[in-house]
C-alpha cells in the first residue's frame, strides 16, 4: 500500500509503510545520515519489543532513501510515569 507518492523535479519519492525486507536498507540510511551507530542501533534494538504507531520509508527509485519511526514510549522518573511518543 503506497501512503503518498510525489514528483519533485525529476524525481517521484514513494511514501510507503516499512516491511521486514527494509531493515538492512534502512540500516544504511541511518548510519549514511549520522556520524554515530547511535541512531542506526537504536531502531534495531526498538523494533523487536515494541508496536511502532507509524513506521515508513521514502524510496527514490526503487531504494530506500528515508526513514521515520514513532513508537509509544514509557518515561519513569521515580512516581512519575509519563506515556510519550519517541520518534527515531
Amino acid at each position: 500500500m503506497i501512503l503518498e507518492s510525489s514528483k519533485t523535479g525529476d524525481f517521484l519519492v514513494t511514501i510507503r509503510p516499512e516491511e521486514e525486507r527494509d531493515h538492512a536498507a534502512v540500516r544504511q540510511v541511518n548510519l549514511d545520515a549520522f556520524e554515530t551507530t547511535l541512531e542506526a542501533d537504536l531502531v534495531d534494538s526498538v523494533r523487536p519489543g515494541s508496536r511502532p504507531l507509524v513506521s515508513l520509508v521514502a524510496e527514490l527509485d526503487c531504494a530506500v532513501v528515508g526513514h521515520i519511526l514513532f513508537t509509544p514510549v514509557t518515561v519513569r522518573d521515580g512516581e512519575t510515569i509519563s506515556k510519550v511518543i519517541g520518534s527515531a
